[in-house]
């Protein structure tokens, strides 16, 4: 089994025997922030292990408590031997909090930071800022529904938001160089409750 661990000193070790024996690899990320000895510094904020390669894992690094808002995201695809930046179009100055991967389509990601979410259908390659509804606000957590073509996104101040993300997942690189697709429709369930008798012994109804 393929482990990853990240601490709050910089360090990010990688097991590749179950947890037997571990390898900290942090020093082969080039660009990220270091102490004065040399030693990298900034606390892993979040680890994704893709759903699709074992040897593939993203890390995203947080060091805004030495008063540095650099934006620090990377990926490797050869357990932590070599080490790419994906943050290039995400704003600057502002942290990067978490990353997920989607569990059906490998190049569509998602990002927390401090200034609100983030989505990139070409695997960190362009962002794009995720509104829908969504307001500027810290995002500290996500989680992509194992179920649900779902992401919950946890913020703070401005609590829970559950966005679809089926018509992302649609846009994979075919779709995107097609002159046109019909995306899929989700069944839906309509309520026709009928409150135009008897409003005043309605209770619930009204607000069904």
């Amino acid at each position: 089994a393929v482990l990853w661990a990240g601490t709050d000193d910089g360090n990010l070790h990688i097991s590749r025997d179950g947890g037997s024996s571990w390898t900290n690899v942090a020093a082969r990320i080039a660009g990220l922030p270091a102490d004065t000895g040399g030693s990298p510094r900034a606390w892993v904020s979040s680890l994704e292990a893709s759903h699709f390669d074992v040897a593939t894992v993203y890390a995203a690094f947080d060091d805004h408590r030495n008063d540095d808002f650099g934006v620090y995201l990377f990926r490797t695809r050869d357990y932590g031997g070599t080490w790419e930046p994906i943050g290039g179009s995400l704003p600057a100055g502002v942290p990067v909090r978490v990353i997920r991967e989607d569990r059906v389509n490998r190049d569509l990601l998602f990002v927390g930071t401090e200034n609100g979410a983030f989505v990139s259908i070409d695997a960190g390659e362009h962002w794009l800022a995720l509104r829908n509804g969504l307001p500027t606000v810290p995002v500290r957590d996500m989680v992509i529904h194992p179920r649900e073509a779902d992401l919950v996104v946890g913020t703070h101040g401005r609590s829970i938001y559950i966005m679809n993300i089926a018509p992302l997942r649609a846009l994979t690189r075919e779709v995107l160089a097609s002159p046109a697709h019909l995306f899929a429709v989700e069944p839906a369930t309509l309520l026709d409750v009928d409150i135009t008798r008897n409003k005043g012994a309605s209770g619930a109804r009204r607000f069904a």
